[in-house]
């Protein structure tokens, strides 16, 4: 996966009312049976403008609030200390959103980031960053379903490559490392070794039907 800057993007909803079963929904999305895609927009997110909403206007003093910050992004959601902390709803004037948790005005816990071209990844975050189990659907086709750091596919997960074919196996820093078996279109599968990136060695164990 591409390295990526988040700027969040998330599912909108239409109750402006936060809903507290909203945690509940989203980690019933996760578990579905959706795949995560690396999506190559990801390396076109702005720098994340709402860590802090100094500057910015608040409507209410309520623990839910709408903040609107100076680059046009707005929060619906929850906050403490005057920072978007708690469920909410980002959005961004081209179309970005990200739906999810905040901590202390950075996105961390559950979330679902989604980008202005229809591509998303719904799962971890940490620091901003992609973190933990996250499944990524590009608008390229190609899905990633795993484990992530530092916004990398970093662990084990399944990537579905637009050329048909499926491959399970251990990533490291964004790449390929360890034991990856693919499955081709054709039905034939392979078991490669990788490091780092770079293909050490490919094993056929099956053949089409």
């Amino acid at each position: 996966m591409l390295k990526v800057r988040i700027r969040p993007a998330m599912v909108i909803y239409r109750h402006t009312k936060f809903n507290m079963n909203f945690r509940h929904k989203l980690i019933a999305s996760i578990l579905a049976p959706v795949i995560l895609v690396a999506c190559s927009s990801a390396n076109k997110m702005p720098a994340p403008a709402w860590q802090s909403p100094h500057g910015g206007t608040a409507q209410g003093q309520r623990d839910q609030q709408m903040i609107t910050l100076p680059n046009g992004a707005k929060w619906v959601g929850q906050t403490r200390g005057g920072l978007m902390h708690g469920y909410g709803i980002m959005t961004w004037p081209d179309g970005t959103e990200y739906a999810g948790e905040m901590r202390h005005g950075r996105r961390s816990g559950l979330g679902t980031y989604t980008w202005p071209d229809g591509a998303k990844y719904i799962g971890g975050f940490k620091d901003e960053k992609f973190h933990g189990y996250g499944v990524y659907v590009g608008s390229n086709g190609y899905k990633y379903s795993g484990q992530h750091r530092n916004n990398k596919k970093d662990g084990r997960g399944t990537e579905a490559l637009t050329s048909g074919a499926i491959a399970v196996g251990e990533f490291k820093n964004g790449k390929p490392h360890g034991q990856v078996k693919i499955t081709w279109p054709d039905g034939s599968e392979a078991v490669q070794v990788w490091r780092e990136g770079e293909k050490i060695s490919s094993r056929t164990i099956s053949q089409p039907n």
